[in-house]
């Protein structure tokens, strides 16, 4: 599991061109060799139920500076995916409204 943690990090380091640093790191097993991935990651990885990154705001706003179609293809359907469950998720509960500016 700790691996899709680190792909998504570098993967957010090789689009950004950036050394995006997460705030807080989550896994459900510790490393073997936790100095080196705290080193990787900037912070210490955490044990909890279920791998969890947090990156800072100033990072996650960050636009991505790479332009490589393929890549896209492999990541834009589910992207669009998640953004589209987000949305859907965001209107059930009345969020989306507020984000906008409106009031329920």
């Amino acid at each position: 599991m700790l691996f899709e943690l680190v792909f998504f990090v570098q993967l957010a380091r090789i689009a950004t061109r950036t050394r995006i640093l997460p705030k807080r790191v989550i896994s459900p097993h510790l490393p073997e060799h936790y100095d080196e991935y705290t080193e990787y990651f900037g912070v210490g990885v955490k044990q909890g139920p279920s791998p969890k990154l947090w990156f800072f705001a100033s990072d996650a706003s960050r636009p991505f500076l790479t332009s490589n179609e393929k890549i896209w293809a492999v990541f834009e359907p589910a992207l669009r995916k998640r953004l589209a469950d987000l949305d859907e998720s965001a209107r059930k509960s009345g969020s989306h409204q507020v984000v906008q500016g409106k009031h329920p």
